[in-house]
């Protein structure tokens, strides 16, 4: 993961409804690009309430793997998520990709605790013919 930017931001009213949290609340925005061996395969923008950070939360915390974040730091514990997955095409998502790729695959993923509670809202943009999806469905 390489980090583009931490922020704390009001969530716009489509996301706060996705979420499930009032109009007025903010998150911690985090944009994040994921690599193998040195190349983009995706770019990913997720959402953590700011109400379940710690009192002391900084963004400059946020460094590595954001469910360690959640679990070590924050004590939070996610155990499920629900998402989509179909394809988009947008000049607006990637950065610092020379070949300025459009067409992607989008995990647009939202992120539970046992108890149903939202811990994050996670848009992940794999870009088409960098990676590879398999998926197990059982009944």
């Amino acid at each position: 993961m390489a980090y583009k930017s931490r922020v704390v931001r009001p969530l716009l009213p489509d996301e706060a409804q996705k979420m499930d949290l009032a109009p007025s609340a903010e998150a911690v925005e985090v944009r994040r690009s994921i690599l193998a061996d040195g190349v983009i395969v995706a770019y990913s923008y997720d959402l953590i309430p700011l109400a379940l950070m710690p009192d002391d939360f900084s963004t400059d915390q946020l460094d590595g793997s954001l469910f360690a974040y959640l679990r070590d730091r924050a004590h939070l514990f996610p155990h499920h998520g629900v998402a989509e997955i179909h394809a988009v095409h947008s000049e607006h998502v990637g950065w610092d990709d020379p070949e300025h790729p459009d067409l992607y695959v989008l995990l647009d993923q939202l992120h539970y605790d046992a108890d149903g509670t939202v811990l994050m809202y996670s848009r992940s943009y794999f870009i088409e013919g960098r990676y590879a999806f398999t998926v197990v469905r059982s009944s």
